[in-house]
């Protein structure tokens, strides 16, 4: 099992390098911690916190990328957010100057953010900001060979935003929001996404007594 762990976490990072074209180096621990967030989070959130006093000596953009991966790997270990004033922070450096291949990424996490803080219009707004993010022809040109990152990403958005829409008994629009989330899985290839938001689906048309989908 570890050794499994091992292979994914290699490979990803691999990846990581290889992607973003013209962007910052990262160091090789963000880059493995970035990998971990997806199949070990609470390994994740322990190396980032043994990284963090070396932090402070770092140039601006390692030390905003740590501060992502920070609130990415407590969002993945299901560590609740208390406060959006760090994932703001790191918002306002991607928007201005910060690497555009991370912006979607930081818009995302302060959807999640929000979400969690009870504020689901400014959550869902910021999912759209991130949607958006990649449709530039900066992000799109310097994510190429990416796109199963990207499209990872995108599902993900509009699952959450189909939670959101389900939260507010808006089923029209969470229904709309799972299909396009499973168009996107379908496309990536992502079988756990699919299923997952089949079952999203299917719990919406039960709980409406509707039991032919579209």
């Amino acid at each position: 099992m570890k050794n499994a762990i091992l292979y994914v976490v290699l490979m990803a990072a691999c990846s990581l390098i290889c992607g973003c074209q013209s962007t910052p180096q990262y160091p090789e621990a963000l880059l493995v911690a970035d990998s971990l967030t997806q199949c070990n989070a609470d390994s994740a959130v322990r190396l980032l916190q043994e990284l963090a006093p070396t932090m402070s000596q770092a140039k601006e953009p390692v030390r905003r990328y740590h501060q992502l991966l920070t609130i990415k790997a407590q969002d993945k270990a299901f560590i609740p957010h208390t406060s959006d004033s760090l994932i703001l922070d790191v918002l306002r450096y991607y928007q201005e100057e910060g690497d555009p291949c991370l912006l979607p990424e930081a818009y995302y996490y302060a959807g999640r953010v929000t979400r969690d803080l009870g504020d689901a219009p400014q959550a869902l707004d910021y999912f759209h900001h991130a949607l958006d993010a990649m449709q530039t022809s900066d992000y799109q040109s310097r994510m190429q060979g990416q796109e199963e990152r990207t499209l990872k990403l995108q599902g993900k958005i509009h699952a959450q935003m189909g939670y959101l829409f389900r939260r507010q008994h808006l089923y029209d629009e969470a229904i709309t929001a799972f299909e396009q989330a499973y168009r996107v899985d379908s496309i990536n290839r992502d079988t756990t996404g699919m299923i997952m938001d089949l079952r999203d689906l299917g719990n919406i048309y039960l709980n409406n007594n509707k039991y032919n989908m579209k």
